[in-house]
């Protein structure tokens, strides 16, 4: 049973920013955002805030927002109304309590049908706001600054959700020292949270938000199976004369 996510991607400092930051992006982006997996929160070191930030409004400022059977769009509409409002409440409650949009942050204006929402980046999101505790399920990329490594743990794991998380580092004991801690189904090392292959099981963990069990290679048979156990004693079967 899915049910949605709010997947955090963890930058260290000692990560490949320039990696990190086209992550986040294909993971916000993705599908307009709309993905159960989708990177809906970046929890940045403070040492490569600044530096990350202008990485990601880079790789914001190259999307191509548009008509989706157009041969160089990389982003289409969103798919309802709902959700799209949803983007917007989250935005201005964020920008209410003191975060900043450095790209985006509104319809465009033009387009074919008021469903095309530009590729956004927010800078200085709190746990307080609802783009850190709720699954938006838009095109923003949230940028969180944590001061340690305990903090970014904390954040990472604080909303009930735990579908998929990812952690960006060049340290393998910091991986899976992170890989450790986060309550989630899925981690995944330098790769964007929409990364999935159909073999691999996949589904929630660590918060009642995000589902239960696994889909993927034979997990999904195994889930569509009856266990039954059959106890024959055969020494206690009298032969028939």
């Amino acid at each position: 049973m899915e049910l949605g996510g709010n997947g955090p991607q963890i930058v260290l400092e000692d990560a490949d920013l320039e990696r990190a930051a086209r992550a986040a992006a294909f993971g916000a982006y993705f599908n307009a955002g709309q993905v159960c997996c989708a990177t809906e929160r970046v929890l940045v070191d403070k040492r490569i805030h600044k530096d990350f930030l202008d990485l990601v409004v880079a790789e914001a400022g190259k999307v191509k927002l548009g008509d989706p059977f157009a041969a160089d769009t990389t982003m289409g509409p969103m798919n309802n109304a709902p959700v799209l409002e949803k983007t917007e409440r989250h935005l201005a409650d964020a920008e209410k309590r003191g975060a900043k949009i450095v790209f985006g942050g509104k319809r465009r204006t033009g387009a074919p049908s008021d469903h095309f929402f530009e590729p956004t980046v927010i800078d200085a999101v709190s746990p307080d706001m609802l783009l850190h505790n709720e699954e938006t399920f838009g095109p923003v990329v949230p940028v969180i600054t944590v001061n340690n490594y305990e903090h970014a743990i904390e954040l990472a794991n604080g909303t009930g959700y735990g579908l998929q998380m990812a952690i960006f580092t060049r340290d393998i004991d910091k991986a899976f020292y992170f890989a450790n801690r986060l309550r989630s189904g899925n981690v995944v090392i330098n790769d964007t949270t929409d990364y999935w292959e159909a073999h691999e099981p996949f589904g929630g963990g660590g918060g009642t938000r995000s589902g239960y069990g696994r889909l993927g290679g034979r997990f999904t048979f195994e889930d569509m199976t009856h266990l039954k156990t059959v106890a024959l004693h055969i020494n206690d079967i009298t032969p028939k004369k």
